[in-house]
């Protein structure tokens, strides 16, 4: 009877260790995406907040108050534009609505610029929605690889190492920072993704298809490049449904009301569904001519941007996430699983169909970027097969080096998120002449193609490191030591998760409370009163 009912409370325990868990490493993602608040003028993003502010504000597209605060803009018909794919700016209407009535005390965002550039506080509006459309996203993405890797086989710690990995060892990290389009885009496609994941493993009833269009249309209209990744998925689903056409027709229905949105906008502010900001760029003059080249600024590979964003010291993201390394002999094991050819077959396709992308898109190198950030929404993909190289039974080999790997990761990508979320193009070799001398105390020198001369190699210099604006600034901590506060409260979370793990996972715990009370109670004796 014992066993039967401790086999009943095994299922629930599972799922509220899964959970416990999951929400562990979504709360140590939101920590560290939010402990950062980047100020000062940021074009990308400023670019997106403005279109959402002159609809709330003005009731209209165009941004023409706002024009001179940012250099991603379109033109059109007299009128200037964010020249951004409009999907994060529109889905961030309901959050800017809140904030100007709590946090703006009822004025428009242009209020803000009305003071001096060093008074100005327009970066908490800005804050608060990178927190909501980048930071919640990278943690939910996260939560989604700890799902899958469970699938994969790959146990609870293993699992929990790469899913922080992701967030905290990647460019993933900055870009969770800033509002940005790619993490959510990122999200939406990781969700499509594993919608029809569960609907290949009959987890969910075909009409769950509609979730997974409606999430790669909101992808499209957020970071329009991501149709690429869209087209493979549905590729995807006709490849794994018994019913294809009703899985691409369910598919093409629920992308079509985000399509459609994005259409509309198109229409209202570019005079065309088809057209958009990046046809009407009214920014510096590279960006035109750029943009002019090939198809919207995609031609063929460029040889240095092959190497530049691959090893090389600008824009190198092997160099700032050594762990993706072993995306390569993780494919090689997960296509030795039959069981997972579709995955393969659309992870590998996804990497490596969008990183030729990347590199022939005329600016490769992100302009103010940390890593090769157009890669960004392609990312999961190529952290998902380093599983097959702990999975239980593999040899030890391959476990050291994902943990090593892992840890240089996190400790590279936590000091560059630390010292600015994204660096200038002036800096060629940024490790060196940026994050190292930000972190020694001393001025950073792009004319230095390694560290600067002016960098002294003392512990104390930590203690004058000159980091991005943080939350240990305000207990007045100095240099290094402002992530102390961030580092302790991970840690708190990390043993809480631990303990919690432990107290799930302990026999008596599996119990309903009675059944433990008679587990304890000793049995009678042979000749005594039943």
């Amino acid at each position: 009877m014992q066993e039967t009912l401790a086999a009943t409370a095994q299922a629930p325990s599972r799922r509220a260790r899964q959970i416990s868990g999951a929400g562990a490493i979504l709360l140590i993602v939101v920590l560290a995406t939010t402990y950062f608040v980047p100020r000062g003028p940021m074009w990308n993003a400023d670019s997106r907040v403005f279109l959402t502010a002159s609809i709330v504000d003005r009731g209209r597209l165009d941004i023409d108050p706002f024009a001179t605060n940012t250099g991603d803009v379109a033109y059109f018909h007299g009128h200037y534009y964010s020249d951004k794919a409009p999907g994060a700016s529109l889905f961030a209407l309901p959050v800017y609505v809140v904030l100007k009535y709590t946090l703006l005390g009822g004025k428009p965002y242009s209020a803000l610029f009305a003071v001096p550039e060093s008074q100005r506080l327009d970066f908490l509006p800005r804050y608060i929605l990178a927190f909501v459309f980048a930071g919640l996203p990278t943690g939910s993405i996260c939560m989604l690889l700890y799902y899958l890797l469970a699938v994969q086989g790959v146990s609870r710690g293993w699992r929990t190492l790469l899913a922080l990995t992701y967030g905290l060892g990647t460019i993933a990290l900055p870009f969770a920072t800033v509002f940005f389009g790619h993490q959510l885009a990122a999200a939406c496609l990781c969700g499509a993704f594993v919608v029809l994941f569960r609907l290949r493993r009959g987890e969910l009833a075909p009409r769950y298809a509609l979730a997974a269009g409606a999430l790669a249309g909101c992808a499209i209209i957020t970071e329009y490049p991501t149709a690429i990744i869209a087209v493979l998925l549905a590729g995807y689903a006709l490849a794994t449904s018994a019913q294809r056409q009703r899985a691409l027709l369910l598919l093409g229905i629920g992308a079509l009301p985000p399509l459609a949105l994005a259409a509309g906008y198109n229409l209202l502010a570019f005079g065309s569904p088809l057209s958009q900001g990046y046809a009407h760029l009214a920014g510096p003059s590279a960006f035109q001519v750029g943009q002019a080249q090939g198809l919207m600024g995609i031609t063929t590979p460029h040889w240095d941007a092959i190497w530049q964003t691959s090893f090389g010291p600008y824009r190198g993201l092997l160099l700032l996430s050594p762990v993706l390394l072993l995306a390569i002999p993780g494919f090689v094991l997960l296509f030795r699983r039959s069981q997972w050819r579709p995955e393969f077959w659309l992870w590998l396709s996804s990497v490596v169909i969008y990183y030729a992308f990347t590199v022939s898109y005329f600016q490769w190198d992100g302009g103010n970027s940390v890593g090769p950030r157009h890669y960004l929404p392609v990312l999961p993909f190529l952290v998902l097969p380093i599983g097959e190289l702990v999975r239980a039974g593999r040899p030890v080999i391959w476990r050291a080096a994902t943990a090593a790997l892992a840890g240089v990761s996190i400790v590279i990508m936590g000091l560059v998120t630390a010292t600015g979320p994204l660096f200038n193009p002036v800096f060629k070799a940024p490790l060196t002449q940026w994050v190292l001398p930000s972190l020694l105390g001393a001025a950073p020198d792009p004319s230095h193609p390694g560290r600067s001369p002016a960098v002294s190699w003392t512990a104390s210099g930590l203690l004058h490191a000159q980091l991005d604006n943080n939350w240990g600034m305000l207990l007045r901590l100095p240099g290094i030591l402002q992530l102390a506060p961030l580092a302790s409260a991970v840690a708190l979370v990390a043993l809480w998760s631990w303990w919690r793990a432990r107290r799930l996972t302990h026999p008596s715990n599996a119990l309903p409370t009675p059944t433990r009370i008679a587990a304890a109670a000793p049995a009678p004796s042979e000749g005594g009163i039943v």
